[in-house]
């Protein structure tokens, strides 16, 4: 079944979104697996699925996830993601995964690309917009919704939809 990824969560050049103000987040005791609770049920199978899950439980690891919530996937895009495999479940979510600890202030406030855990896809952060995207040939643009939670062991940045590979199953 082929991923498709609905209007909902991505950046429209009509409609702006408004620029995310950067603040610091207090440190949360716990991983970033803790972070991902049950509003988080579906990129976390899938992280497990990839071989993920140990990694965002690792308290030695120092990474930044952008991780997409359930509760902004329509039913479609939700049947679409629980179909995919281990090697498209790896390159979904190593598409949200950066390696350090990133402050948003650092994303936001530098215009480059940053390898992602999918080797294939690079992450881009738009300033002016408040979004986040792949680097290809078409730029798929995401909203951000908080500036990210500090855990042991890195932050997760709740986005509203999943960064989509073009390199992968679509």
């Amino acid at each position: 079944m082929a991923l498709i990824a609905t209007n909902a969560g991505y950046y429209n050049d009509n409609q702006p979104t408004p620029y995310i103000k950067v603040e610091d987040s207090p440190i949360i005791k716990g991983s970033l697996l803790d972070l991902l609770d049950s509003r988080f049920s579906i990129f976390v199978e899938l992280a497990r699925r990839g071989g993920f899950r140990d990694l965002l439980n690792d308290p030695q690891g120092r990474h930044t996830v952008f991780a997409f919530p359930d509760q902004y996937l329509s039913e479609q895009t939700k049947s679409a993601l629980l179909s995919l495999d281990v090697g498209e479940s790896f390159a979904l979510i190593g598409s949200h995964i950066i390696n350090g600890v990133n402050k948003m202030s650092f994303l936001m406030d530098n215009r480059f690309l940053i390898p992602t855990k999918n080797k294939y896809n690079q992450l881009f952060a738009d300033v002016q917009n408040g979004v986040i995207g792949l680097s290809a040939e078409t730029f798929q643009k995401v909203k951000l919704l908080n500036n990210g939670d500090l855990a042991i062991n890195g932050v997760v940045v709740v986005i509203m939809s999943p960064l989509i590979p073009q390199t992968s199953f679509i």
